[in-house]
Order: structure tokens, then sequence, then C-alpha cells
């Protein structure tokens, strides 16, 4: 079976003096180690007033080079459309890495890792740094006086043509990058991932329609960090160097302002900056942190041994006997902690996995507002400063740990509002099961826990009313607790691509036995309320079964 082929779709405008040099940079000899790759590069030139022209780029490079024009008159002002166009009609490759911004030149091992990475893991995003040619960010070194002959004169200071590496000693960090770790970033100029992944995502939003863009890959970006399947990889070492141009973002003041408000208006949000799971490849192979380590020496040190990001902390969303016990306690097998958490109970076998102290905060809110868990309240609770200062303490272990974590009540449905303004990045994962099965199932349990088939049917209602709408706002990845039968396309798989997604690699099947599933025969779907909610949960889980559930950046910092 061949290798995947990776296409490269890189779009231009009015860079007749730097496309060539961004195109050269990647291919070899300037890009190393991909003798063996099978890539091309896709240029698409959106409207220029003068159609860029390549020359003999690609002629030695024995790489294939395909030059797409749009015409002025047929081109949009942002690069949205003729990229989403290009991928479409003009790359061919099973593998795609996508550069808005074809002024940026690409550090020397940059595809071959991004390959590798693609290789190794199905489903995987990679991404990589971004810098500013100059002595600062070129918002700011504009006004000084940097332009394109300060620029051609600085590079002509370093062998760059003969080691790619060399831009690193005559750059700086870009505004994508957090000034104090700059390995958490919002964006980057050559991320890839595979065609599929691709497809279910959509590409970038076309309702960006301003000059260079505006946020439009900044949206794209956070959705396919936030996907909800798949591993995020930070090619460290790796970086793109952006060559002054006069484009729309470095040259104009309030840029930046404007382009917030087109993103309010495309998505309905504010932007907020992603916070998000990822894993960093250090290229070890090829020796990537001593090399760049020349030019940024203890910097690179401090980046190293950064913390990737917060461990990622997991909140499970699901109605009572719904298979929140038995999802939690999967993802504690495949290695999340749960911290000290119940193992064992009269209708749970190996455990409810919920923390007492937890649980017994969430009894405390809702009676604070005058509801139970089998009164719950009509909408999200309130919490007030001793509230977040409680559920502050009660998760300060779990956050020390560094590892990933989470907790599971079906109470938290009703305050994950709450828990989200404490943690912004939290990961969440909802699960729903047939009302019957709920309903029955309830039925088991004994003393003040015992319920009858219109109660049941009105918890059940609420709850899930309440999942559904929690779905609409975030679209976190949602599992439907079926038969024993279904498991495995239902459950056990979008379950294993959420995991894989945070960084756990255990195995999920260490927990589960067909013992724990109690009831498998379904009766009839109850009210008409309950049959049409039940419909639409099993809709929304196939679709995050088959394209993955982005998790939308709740308040993400």
């Amino acid at each position: 079976m061949p290798a995947p082929k990776l296409s490269i779709v890189v779009a231009t405008y009015r860079m007749q003096r730097e496309a060539p040099r961004t195109i050269a940079s990647l291919l070899p000899p300037l890009q190393r180690c991909v003798d063996d790759l099978d890539y091309e590069i896709v240029v698409i030139d959106n409207g220029s007033p003068e159609p860029l022209d390549i020359g003999n780029t690609a002629t030695a490079a024995a790489r294939p080079v395909r030059l797409v024009r749009v015409a002025p008159e047929d081109a949009s002002a942002s690069p949205a459309t003729c990229i989403n166009r290009a991928v479409r009609e003009h790359a061919t490759g099973d593998w795609l890495m996508v550069c808005i911004d074809g002024a940026r030149l690409a550090s020397s091992h940059l595809v071959r890792r991004t390959a590798d990475v693609l290789t190794r893991h199905l489903d995987a995003f990679t991404f990589v740094g971004s810098r500013h040619l100059g002595p600062k960010r070129q918002m700011q070194s504009v006004k000084e006086g940097y332009d394109q002959a300060a620029e051609d004169r600085l590079l002509d200071t370093v062998p760059w043509t003969a080691d790619l590496d060399h831009l690193y000693s005559i750059s700086v960090w870009a505004g994508a990058h957090d000034r104090k770790n700059p390995l958490l970033q919002n964006e980057s100029n050559a991320f890839a991932m595979d065609r599929a992944t691709w497809d279910a995502l959509g590409g970038y939003d076309e309702g960006f329609s301003r000059p260079g863009g505006g946020l439009c890959n900044l949206e794209l970006f956070s959705r396919c960090v936030n996907r909800g399947r798949g591993l995020n990889v930070l090619l460290h070492g790796e970086s793109t160097f952006h060559q002054v141009h006069g484009g729309a973002a470095t040259s104009h003041d309030g840029y930046f302002g404007a382009s917030l408000l087109e993103f309010t208006e495309v998505t309905g949000e504010e932007y907020h900056r992603p916070s998000f799971p990822f894993i960093t490849d250090l290229g070890e192979r090829y020796g990537r942190m001593q090399a760049v380590g020349r030019f940024l020496g203890a910097e690179m040190e401090r980046m190293a041994g950064a913390p990737s990001a917060p461990p990622p902390c997991v909140i499970v969303l699901g109605m009572h006997r719904s298979g929140t016990s038995l999802l939690t306690g999967s993802l504690e097998a495949a290695g999340l902690h749960l911290g000290d958490v119940n193992h064992a109970a009269p209708f749970n076998r190996k455990g409810n996995k919920e923390n007492e102290s937890i649980r017994s905060f969430h009894n405390e809110l809702l009676a604070k507002n005058d509801a139970s868990w089998d009164r719950p309240p009509k909408s999200q609770i309130r919490w007030d400063r001793s509230d977040e200062e409680r559920a502050r303490s009660l998760v300060e272990p779990y956050v020390r740990s560094a590892r990933p974590w989470g907790f599971k009540d079906p109470r938290t449905i009703w305050m994950v509002e709450g828990w989200l303004r404490l943690l912004p990045s939290a990961r969440i994962i909802g699960v729903f099961r047939h009302p019957s099965l709920v309903v029955r199932s309830l039925a088991t349990r004994t003393g003040d826990l015992t319920i009858g088939t219109r109660e049941g049917l009105r918890l059940w209602c609420a709850y899930n009313a309440e999942l559904l709408r929690l779905h609409r706002k975030y679209r976190f990845p949602l599992v439907h607790f079926g038969s024993e039968g279904a498991l495995q396309e239902d459950f056990i798989a979008p379950l294993s691509s959420f995991a894989r997604s945070i960084g756990l690699s255990g195995r999920l099947d260490r927990f589960f036995d067909g013992g724990l599933v109690h009831q498998t025969e379904r009766g009839p779907e109850g009210t008409l309320r309950s049959g049409l909610l039940f419909r639409r949960l099993v809709s929304r889980a196939r679709k995050t079964a088959r394209n993955g559930s982005p998790t939308a950046s709740h308040r993400s910092t």
C-alpha cells in the first residue's frame, strides 16, 4: 500500500518578492530528510493585480508545485474561500498542510516531522510556532522603519539559504504566542491534518470576508484543537517566519479590533484564546532541540521544561442511571485521575465513581436554590463568590496533580456553567440512555429513590433537555449508552476517540464487563416529549461518532 501523500496549500496575494522564497523553503534541499516523502505544493494566488510568477522555483526539487491563479474580478478579499477551493479542487493528498499566509518561510524539518506525526497518530492535528523576521513584532517594527529593504539586508547577514534554522537568530515570537510561555499559542500558519478531519470540520468559515481573513485562521485553529477526537501535537523546534510585505494584519492600526467585531458577527460569540490539551514532539530523531538551541539557547531549554498546558479536566454530564458511572470508570481505567471516589455501591458493582465532597457541594447548591436531584431547577444555578471559593478548594488537589483529571455527578448538569467559569479549559463529555431503560433502572433503587414511571419520565426529560441545551451551546462529545450489542459503535468507539484527544492511552475496556449493563430491553419511549428528545440526542451522538464534535471554547484563556 503506497504511503499517504501530503498536499501543502499556500495562499498568496501580492507576494512576488516573498512567495518564491516561501515555496523554496518548503522544498528540498532546504527541507531536510524528505527524499522518501510524496508531497505537492498548491499555491493559490488570490487575485493579485500582477499575477504571481514563481519562475523555476520548483524545477530542481522534483516535487510538483501547482500555481492556481484567481482573477482579481473573481477573488474574495479574504483567503478563506480560495483555500477551501484549493483543497476541494486542486489538492490531491490524503494529508493537508494549510499555510494561509504565503509570506512565511519554513524551518528545516517542518515537512518531515509533520508527515512523521500523521503517520504515527491517526486523527492527529499538528501545528508549529510563528515568528516575525526583524528585531520586534512587525506591528511595531514597521512603525519604526522596518521595511522590505531592511529585511533583505537582515536576511543577507545569515546563511539561511543553506540552513533555514538560521532564521531563528533574526526573528522574534509572533503575537500568536503567550509572552510568558511561547509553547502556548492561538494559531499557526502551518497546521496539518488528514483530509477526513478537514472535511468533517468544513474548512475555513467563509463568513470571514475582511482583507487578510480577519480572525478566520484563529477561528479554524480553535475548532481544530478542540475537535473532541485525536491528538494535538506541537512540533517543537519548527516554525514559520513572516516576511514583511504590507499585509493587512501587520500594517494597519485597528485591524485586530475590527476583526474581533467581525468574529462576533460571524460566530455569534466573542473571541477567546483557546486553552486545549496537546503533546509536544521534540524532534529527537533529528536533533531539533540541539539544532534550534544554537540560536535560542536558554530560551529553548526553558520552553522544553515548561508545562505544555494545564492538565485537562473532564466533566461528565448525564442523567442518573444513564451510564455516567460506566463512562467515568472507563476513563479512569484509561488513565484519568478521579481522586477519592466511590469504588463500590449497592447499585453500582464497581462504584459510582463520585467524589463525596463534590457531590455534597452540589447537593448544597441545589438546596440553596430550593431544588434537589429529583426536584431539579428550571435553569442553571448561579454561583456566588463563596460557592466559587468552595469549589476551588475542592479541585485544588486535582489541579496540583499535573495529570488529566475529572469528576462525575449527575447533579453537575444543573451547575456546569459555574464550573466552566472556574475551569475555562475543562472538557465536557455527555452521555444519555433510552428513557424506558432509565425509568426501569431508577425503579430498582430502594428507599426514597424508588420512583414511578410518570415521575421517572418527568425527570428524564428535565435532565436530558438541559443536556441537549448545553450540547447546542458547547458542542461537546456525546455518547449513547444503549444495549450491550450496540456498545462498541455507540459508546466505546466515540469514548475511545475522546480519551485519545486528552492524552489518555490506557485501555477503556479494563473497566467494562457485560454484567454492568443491567437493563438491555427497551420499552416505549414514553411521552411524546421524551421520544422527541431521545431521537434528537441520538442524532447528535451519531454526528459526534461520525465527525468528531468540537468542544467550543467555553471561556478559553
